[in-house]
């Protein structure tokens, strides 16, 4: 997976028609990531829904995961933008998001994972001069 993303990683495998392989992590230890990593699943998933894992153990796991070039997924409690948006601030390369019942609730969960033009550096840049106008 060097030098690409976990996005293009996942497609390349599913269009040499290899169905990718992957499982869940609920433990708290990242040395399960790196066993699993290395044990060539080509993507794992940290439960945040019925697992220990909060944003402090998922960016071990993500650091983890890194070393052994395996994209990491975090499987979150509901559909938040805040909480979806703290996952991918830790560096997981997606997330999934549970009980989507129709599009519009698809469509809140995509948005939560993308950062506006600019990303929040360019919302942090507007801060100061927001201040001054006040």
């Amino acid at each position: 997976m060097k030098g690409q993303g976990a996005l293009s990683h996942i497609r390349g495998i599913v269009r040499s028609r290899r169905r990718p392989l992957g499982s869940f992590i609920t433990s708290l230890d990242p040395a399960t990531t790196t066993i699993m990593g290395s044990a060539g699943f080509d993507f794992l998933v940290l439960d945040a829904e019925h697992g220990p894992i909060d944003k402090g153990a998922a960016l071990a796991h993500v650091r983890a995961a890194q070393a052994v070039d395996t994209p990491v997924l975090a499987r979150v409690i509901e559909n938040s933008r805040p909480l979806i948006q703290s996952f991918m601030d830790v560096g997981v390369a997606g997330v999934v998001v549970p009980r989507i019942a129709n599009a519009e609730a698809a469509v809140l969960a995509v948005r939560a994972t993308r950062y506006g033009a600019g990303g929040r550096a360019h919302r942090a840049r507007e801060f100061p001069s927001a201040l001054a106008r006040q």
